[in-house]
């Protein structure tokens, strides 16, 4: 019995001096919280206005806060997040913990968080760039729930993590690297396939306008790959947003709107359509 007794001290030892790599306990995490794993984005915004900007958020080590493990997350600055074991995704900032996400939540469930509430907009089975069948979901944040007016987007795929980040209507940030557990994975969102009808795919995204010039009214068409969440806005010359078109989830094919642009002046202006990972702009002139 003395040798046994032996190994155990001396695990129990080994434990305490070298301790264990630092891992998230919780598995199929839509925020893979695990030392080394990093997400690579596109911001997409710089791309249209000027150079494309490349930004890596990414998990270097973890803390012991009030007893519980967080993972100092790097995104564009410090964040300390942890998920426990029911799907509460959680942040510790200003001396306080709050709640930042639910995965567990299903489309229009919304919940109170820090920065005002969050809102389930999307919930789907889909084929990540691994092959596998998983599910993504789709977070609103805002400060209100009065009104819905573009403070914060996310987009997470299980196992997977980040997606998309949208902040306001100036900046979307889109995964374009992804390393987890050691492994990179070059443009991880090429794979969208949704699995949830079995039908195929449709068209790519597509829009366009008639007449261009225009005068006051101009028609837009536009052709949805699959179900999805779009968003259409138009935009002047130095950026600012005029007018949002379409803000909701629409069925997969054709679709037309029409804008009314009688109180604005004449010039040049963009049309933006945001579908999932998927942008277009189309730039059309207002003629009076």
């Amino acid at each position: 019995m003395i040798p046994y007794k032996k190994c155990i001290l001396a695990l129990v030892l080994v434990t305490f001096i070298y301790p264990v790599h630092s891992v998230s306990q919780v598995q199929g995490s839509f925020f893979p919280l695990q030392i080394g794993n990093s997400w690579k984005m596109l911001d997409w915004d710089s791309g249209f206005w000027g150079e494309y900007v490349y930004y890596t958020h990414y998990v270097s080590d973890s803390v012991i806060i009030n007893n519980k493990t967080f993972y100092r997350v790097n995104m564009h600055v410090d964040r300390f997040f942890r998920e426990d074991s029911t799907g509460l995704f959680y942040e510790y900032r200003n001396g306080k913990e709050f709640i930042l996400f639910d995965f567990n939540m299903t489309i229009g469930d919304s919940i109170p968080v820090d920065s005002g509430f969050c809102y389930c907009m999307d919930r789907k089975t889909v084929t990540t760039f691994t092959g596998a069948i998983d599910e993504e979901i789709h977070f609103y944040v805002d400060w209100s729930t009065d009104f819905i007016d573009e403070e914060h987007e996310y987009t997470f795929q299980k196992n997977v993590g980040l997606l998309k980040y949208k902040s306001g209507w100036h900046s979307t940030e889109i995964l374009k690297q992804v390393i987890l557990n050691g492994k990179v994975y070059d443009d991880p969102t090429s794979v969208t396939d949704k699995k949830q009808t079995g039908l195929p795919l449709s068209p790519e995204l597509s829009i366009y306008n008639y007449p261009n010039p225009f005068n006051n009214r101009t028609k837009i068409e536009f052709n949805l790959p699959r179900n999805g969440f779009t968003d259409i806005n138009i935009y002047n010359t130095i950026g600012q947003k005029t007018e949002n078109l379409v803000f909701e989830i629409l069925h997969s094919g054709k679709h037309d709107i029409t804008w009314d642009a009688r109180q604005y002046p004449s010039g040049m202006y963009f049309i933006a359509i945001q579908f999932e990972n998927q942008f277009k702009v189309l730039d059309i002139t207002l003629v009076k």
